[in-house]
């Protein structure tokens, strides 16, 4: 306790030294702090998903006499539902229609003056979306097993009803430039879905909806040729992903006619796992803008860096500080300090100013 006192005693003599050390450390301290925050954030995607290691998004890539020409996320729209009849590894399937970033789309309320709002966080989406990505209600289950329902974000929930308490079985009126329009029956009503996911939507409609004729059903359900959809399957834990991976693509580009082996093209399908997608900057036709590991690595080691030139100015400031308290050791030496206290105190008095300059960068 005494030595404390002693140490806070000298560090409140020599102000300008103790808070010029405080600043650099606590600047270096809230640089990696910082830094390292956000490529956490970055590397955390998904995984809040409890499905998280269980499901894949089916990705296809072109080739070129063995080069890559484009890796897309967009797949085939007969894609899922063949899946999961014909392989036992696939539990469950979801298709993804992004309408939100194909369309401009429009949703108007009714009541007594309809006020109409311009949506592009906006999807089609099969019966099992709510259940494989997790989505957490406040009103309803989230039904998408029937034309015309549709869920909804708490957010857009305020947005359209104001304080309304029960927006459950509320219709709403939705119109895109393909010339659909639809009343749509709000079947629920779901927390904000989290930032740290490969997603961004706010209204997902059930795509039975967008099954209007034969024409339709065609294009959205049997289509082999049609790169306009995210397909994702849930695979059993003992499932063997590259056999499967394998027997889907030689399928697919079967079934698509894709292959031009006279100019030497070739399509290839794989199954990528959902806490992959955002730190993968070669795909295109993301939903959300995505980000480089390598890119993420490089900034941490920057972190490192910045975190090290704050320590090397604190030690530099030290040592050039000691050689003027030359005679302060002295003045303890012949009060009879030994080796080992004075040793003891210095340390003791690092350790102090950097847990300060920590506290501080919180």
């Amino acid at each position: 306790m005494k030595l404390l006192k002693y140490i806070i005693r000298i560090c409140n003599y020599r102000k300008a030294y103790t808070i010029l050390n405080l600043c650099g450390l606590s600047i270096g301290f809230t640089a990696f702090i910082l830094i390292y925050n956000y490529v956490d954030f970055e590397r955390s995607y998904d995984l809040f998903n409890p499905h998280v290691d269980n499901v894949y998004r089916v990705e296809n890539t072109l080739l070129r006499q063995n080069e890559i020409i484009i890796e897309s996320a967009e797949g085939l729209a007969a894609l899922g539902e063949y899946s999961l009849k014909n392989y036992s590894e696939v539990k469950d399937y979801v298709k993804i229609y992004n309408v939100g970033a194909k369309n401009n789309n429009s949703i108007t309320v009714g009541g007594s003056e309809n006020k109409t709002f311009l949506e592009k966080k906006l999807f089609f989406a099969t019966a099992s979306f709510p259940k494989m990505f997790a989505l957490k209600f406040l009103e309803g289950n989230g039904d998408l097993s029937k034309p015309n329902q549709v869920i909804i974000s708490k957010s857009i929930a305020l947005k359209y009803f104001g304080s309304k308490e029960e927006v459950l079985g509320e219709s709403i009126d939705f119109r895109d430039d393909d010339g659909r329009s639809n009343e749509l029956i709000i079947s629920g009503v779901f927390e904000d879905y989290r930032r740290d996911s490969h997603l961004d939507f706010e209204l997902v409609i059930s795509f039975k909806t967008i099954i209007t004729d034969d024409q339709s059903h065609e294009r959205f359900e049997n289509a082999w040729r049609r790169f306009d959809f995210l397909n994702y399957l849930e695979l059993a834990n003992d499932a063997n992903v590259q056999s499967l991976e394998n027997q889907l693509s030689e399928y697919a580009t079967q079934m698509a006619g894709l292959n031009d082996d006279d100019r030497g093209y070739e399509y290839v399908f794989s199954l990528k796992p959902i806490k992959n997608i955002h730190l993968d900057k070669s795909i295109t036709n993301e939903i959300k803008p995505t980000n480089s590991a390598k890119k993420l690595n490089i900034i941490l080691l920057i972190g490192v860096f910045v975190l090290i030139l704050g320590w090397i100015n604190f030690i530099n400031l030290t040592t050039a500080a000691a050689i003027g308290r030359a005679k302060e050791v002295g003045v303890r030496k012949v009060l009879g300090a030994s080796k080992i206290q004075i040793i003891i105190h210095y340390l003791l008095e690092s350790i102090i100013i950097s847990a300060l300059a920590f506290l501080l960068s919180m």
